[in-house]
């Protein structure tokens, strides 16, 4: 018996020609999918389609079971990242040379310092026992106006915001 292709779909925006919506974005960044194409005829017409790797069929099947309690396709959730921070815990945020840059103009040499060399690149280390960013001040970034690209990038609301939530408060969705 032949297996069926998993695919993950999402709302593809207005234009067929841009990326995806953020949050599908998210969702096809989540899967590590090699590929995705806005499907502009049939059915499927202004979503997104994105296949869904078999080493990643696990996860999807967490997220709907997590999702299945609510009805209708969306929920609504009111995330509050100055009264969470989780996503600045257990990290790994790796430095772009933008991010470097960034920071020499600054005139900020202690926030080169206090960066690790990793494989080729380099990233901001966990300090403390609690495995929080060592720029966290109580719940805020304390250098929230230089924070690296990455940082900038993540979006609430994503399945990496809902895993972080559910690794630091035992719970996803408020």
């Amino acid at each position: 018996m032949k297996k069926r292709a998993w695919v993950l779909i999402g709302l593809g925006g207005d234009d067929a020609d841009a990326d995806p919506p953020d949050l599908v974005a998210w969702a096809i960044h989540a899967i590590k999918s090699p590929w995705w194409i806005f499907e502009d005829e049939g059915v499927l017409e202004g979503l997104v389609r994105a296949p869904v790797l078999a080493r990643y069929r696990e996860w999807a099947v967490e997220w709907a079971e997590r999702d299945e309690q609510f009805t209708g396709a969306t929920q609504r959730l009111k995330l509050d990242c100055m009264e969470c921070a989780a996503c600045c815990f257990d990290n790994r945020v790796l430095l772009r040379k933008g991010d470097l840059a960034l920071w020499r103009e600054a005139k900020r040499p202690d926030l080169l310092r206090r960066t690790e060399a990793w494989r080729t690149r380099r990233r901001l280390p966990l300090a403390s026992a609690d495995k929080a960013c060592l720029h966290l001040e109580g719940k805020l970034c304390g250098i929230y106006t230089l924070r690296p690209e990455m940082c900038r990038e993540f979006l609430p609301g994503t399945e990496h915001c809902l895993f972080a939530r559910e690794q630091k408060f035992g719970k996803g969705l408020p």
